[in-house]
């Protein structure tokens, strides 16, 4: 979504009032649309790219103050994730990690692991509750494609790291060395996991477009970032697709373990 599509939908509630009730529908407007509202716009732009008149954007801003009175805790992010299950025992933990990799990047969160079904949800609540989400959303893709990365950093470059980054780059070596005694394990006994081709070549491509090296991309170090299904960010679903697009336009993957590590407000 944009904010041209944001002027669309409030054109077309606009019009589609009844007799009267012009203003309720841009109250909902600002209801229903808050969080996008303040990601891709805001209210009086809204307004103008419609051509209402100014004073509209005031009631736009009414919804949006509804809004925190009728979802004061909706806020929350989640990634939902379809683990090998012979793999679930390893990547899970790493998922924990993820709490303290965002407390190192100043962001303080609650971060919970639930299991229904085939699916592993990470559920992510920050205790700041004006933090963005989507820098959360951010965090995790670098941290999704930090186990690649280190393949190709060298001894000299993992002392010169930062401490948050060192820690991070601990962690990715780590859960190699279990996942390449896992796959040692299953290869004898004849169990090998293959994901799907049509999985790891998207994944792949995104990779490759932002820079990555193809020697260091292993079913091994991308089966978390394969794995992952869809997130949701204030119960509003982003699909995978979206997602890993999103990496290449707002996360530098080849310069995760340079030295410092910003995380970029993104639109998905």
């Amino acid at each position: 979504m944009d904010k041209f599509e944001l002027a669309d939908i409030l054109k077309k509630m606009y019009k589609d009032a009844k007799e009267g009730g012009s203003v309720v529908n841009i109250h909902l407007f600002g209801i229903r649309f808050v969080n996008e509202i303040k990601e891709f716009s805001s209210a009086s732009e809204v307004v103008n790219l419609v051509g209402l008149k100014k004073s509209y954007s005031t009631e736009v801003s009414k919804g949006m103050k509804l809004a925190n009175i009728f979802h004061p805790n909706e806020k929350e992010f989640e990634a939902i994730f379809n683990f090998p299950k012979q793999y679930q025992s390893i990547l899970k933990p790493y998922l924990l990690y993820f709490e303290e990799f965002l407390n190192d990047l100043c962001i303080e969160t609650d971060v919970s692991i639930k299991t229904i079904g085939l699916d592993t949800i990470l559920s992510v609540e920050p205790k700041n509750k004006d933090e963005a989400l989507e820098k959360i959303a951010d965090a995790l893709k670098a941290y999704l494609c930090a186990p690649i990365v280190a393949e190709s950093v060298n001894i000299e470059q993992s002392l010169q790291m930062q401490t948050r980054l060192t820690k991070l780059y601990a962690q990715c070596k780590n859960l190699e060395s279990k996942m390449m005694y896992k796959e040692l394990s299953l290869k004898e006994l004849g169990q090998k996991i293959e994901l799907k081709d049509t999985i790891i070549n998207e994944s792949k491509r995104v990779l490759v477009e932002a820079g990555i090296d193809t020697n260091i991309i292993t079913q091994n170090n991308t089966m978390l970032l394969e794995s992952l299904q869809s997130i949701k960010i204030n119960n509003k679903e982003v699909k995978k697709k979206t997602f890993l697009n999103s990496i290449k336009a707002k996360i530098n993957i080849p310069e995760i373990f340079s030295g410092s590590l910003e995380i970029k407000r993104d639109k998905l």
